[in-house]
């Protein structure tokens, strides 16, 4: 499934989708034509909710074969640019497009922003157990982990992740 392509222009997406930046929702536009085929479509689809939502939660809206991000089309719809990188769903909510819910992220940012891993048996982010060592604080930008220390307690270790992802982080942190 592709989702980061840019072969459709502005106009192009506008041409094909509305988009209602205060809901994020994306509907059909009407198509113009007298062939019965257009009349059909439009009878079907023109004014219904565009794309389907994948099993990660994220709108994709197919055009010409092509599934495209919802999140992305948002942004291309309101800035007339593809983003140059992620663009971020701040509350975490990746079916929610509204555009005051989006924001350019790099890779590393985009990631900052997650919850703890649902395999992470603590609960907390940024901290593991060690028998030998005690709670164990870390945090990781662009690729690069770094350790922050052992700690007594879980709520020790995650003050240090939660002072060191604000530091590392700024507005990308999240520490839950």
């Amino acid at each position: 499934m592709t989702i980061y392509r840019k072969d459709l222009s502005p106009t192009q997406i506008r041409d094909f989708l509305d988009y209602e930046p205060a809901t994020g929702l994306f509907t059909w536009r009407a198509r113009v034509g007298e062939d019965p085929s257009v009349k059909a479509w439009n009878t079907r689809f023109a004014g219904e909710l565009a794309g389907t939502i994948d099993r990660r939660g994220y709108r994709r809206i197919k055009i010409h074969s092509t599934y495209y991000a919802g999140h992305r089309l948002a942004w291309i719809w309101m800035t007339g640019e593809w983003p140059p990188e992620d663009v971020d769903h701040i509350n975490l909510n990746k079916g929610d497009n509204r555009f005051s819910n989006l924001r350019l992220a790099s890779r590393s940012e985009n990631q900052a922003n997650v919850p703890a891993k649902s395999h992470n048996k603590l609960g907390i982010k940024g901290v593991c157990w060690k028998p030998t060592q005690g709670f164990h604080a870390q945090i990781k930008k662009n690729g690069k982990v770094r350790s922050l220390g052992h700690y007594k307690t879980a709520e020790e270790a995650h003050a240090a992740y939660v002072k060191a992802a604000t530091e590392v982080h700024g507005e990308f942190a999240r520490a839950v």
